[in-house]
């Protein structure tokens, strides 16, 4: 009897250690910013929207949007509230795996809802944000569009694949629901994909092709250049306002050089 309960309690004794190092393998891995504030514990699990730049300790309830009109000039910036740092999350997936190694085979994967449909998930490549962020950040703002920094940011990159993928076409002028997704993803070696880390949804009302009066296009009349003389010919005034209400509607950087073309085809 006594043999036998020396065997049970030994028993036990190894199952115990066997638990807690599993539980230590899926609990985190690298120490990373836990939970940042009150801000950040009321909104855990959750991606907010902005219309505009705003830090994570400056925000306030009444800076982020429930409804958003997008325009060809407006920006849209995005808050991520996450329980775990990103490394900590890949490392729940594969917990035999060092921190540097799994950040280079796995990344975020957002998932882009238009009307309720799933319409675009894109898997990020590995690198972007950058390894000690994965490592460290638990809360995070990025740009989706930002009109002053054009694809400055992988953040905004991922945007543009979900408007090239049918994001495009799929937001007529008129009100929508926009829904992204964050999961994670990792190839080791098969692929996998996380369970939802967090999610953020908006009504956004799309106005990106303004209504222009040719008629009110006021074309500035052209003048001599140093070493160019102005044609007394005609030009179709038509195609120049078009390309005036062009230059408004889409807020061209590169005006000089429409300018410049629009000059050579009024002196031809």
């Amino acid at each position: 009897m006594r043999l036998s309960y020396c065997r049970m309690a030994l028993l036990s004794l190894l199952l115990g250690l066997i638990f807690s190092t599993t539980q230590a393998q899926t609990g985190d891995l690298m120490s990373d910013q836990g939970i940042t504030g009150e801000w950040h514990k009321a909104n855990i699990g959750k991606i907010l929207f902005t219309d505009k730049a705003i830090g994570l300790a400056d925000q306030r309830p009444g800076d982020t949007l429930n409804t958003y009109t997008l325009t060809n000039k407006s920006d849209l910036y995005i808050s991520v509230f996450l329980a775990h740092s990103n490394t900590n999350y890949l490392h729940r997936m594969a917990p035999d795996i060092s921190a540097d190694s799994l950040v280079r085979i796995g990344n975020y994967q957002f998932a882009f809802f238009v009307d309720g449909k799933l319409l675009y998930t894109t898997n990020l490549y590995t690198g972007a944000p950058r390894a000690p962020l994965q490592h460290t950040e638990t809360a995070w703002t990025k740009p989706l569009i930002d009109n002053a920094h054009e694809e400055a940011l992988w953040s905004q990159s991922a945007w543009n694949r979900f408007l090239h993928f049918g994001g495009d076409s799929v937001l007529t002028e008129g009100d929508h629901t926009l829904k992204i997704e964050l999961r994670d993803w990792i190839k080791a070696p098969d692929m996998k994909i996380s369970s939802l880390i967090t999610a953020g949804e908006l009504m956004l009302h799309a106005n990106r092709v303004p209504q222009i009066d040719l008629a009110a296009i006021q074309l500035t009349p052209v003048t001599p250049y140093n070493g160019f003389e102005v044609s007394g010919e005609g030009f179709d005034r038509d195609i120049a306002s078009s390309i005036s209400m062009s230059r408004i509607a889409w807020d061209l950087v590169n005006s000089t050089l429409v300018l410049f073309i629009w000059s050579i085809a009024c002196c031809k």
